[in-house]
């Protein structure tokens, strides 16, 4: 009983025990396009299932901003579609390996460049292709 008591103390002082707040299906990965900001969108990664996620990304003062991206994406009246990859020439020289842990998630910081402007009223989703050569698509969103 004592040693139950220490866990909960240690939990309750430095908050380490909280499970994350999730939000996807159990045994599911996704991607969800979650806010933007003048330069930049933000995506979660959740990860649902039994094993961990690697990807490559460079952490920046806008956050965590992962490698091998692209964002597809079609106008309001669609002739066509157009992808940009990401990340740009001269995005960083610093790659990180990021590691997200079954039950956890990571919120992803993808720069914004004339999206905003040239696909008004149309929509776009973002393709996140991992080390192992799987990719993960969010759901389409309005820029």
């Amino acid at each position: 009983m004592r040693n139950c008591f220490l866990i909960l103390a240690a939990c309750a002082t430095f908050g380490a025990c909280k499970s994350p707040v999730l939000i996807g299906p159990p045994g599911e990965i996704t991607l969800n396009y979650d806010s933007a900001s003048n330069t930049n969108y933000f995506f979660v990664l959740e990860n649902r299932s039994t094993q961990s996620i690697r990807l490559y990304a460079s952490k920046t003062r806008k956050g965590v901003m992962p490698w091998n991206t692209t964002m597809v994406c079609t106008p309001a009246n669609p002739a066509s579609s157009e992808a940009i990859n990401s990340p740009p020439l001269g995005y960083s020289d610093k790659r990180d390996t990021i590691n997200v842990f079954p039950e956890s998630s990571i919120r992803l910081s993808i720069e914004k460049g004339d999206i905003a402007l040239r696909f008004v009223g149309g929509h776009c989703h973002l393709q996140l292709r991992l080390p192992d050569r799987e990719t993960i698509e969010s759901k389409n969103f309005q820029p």
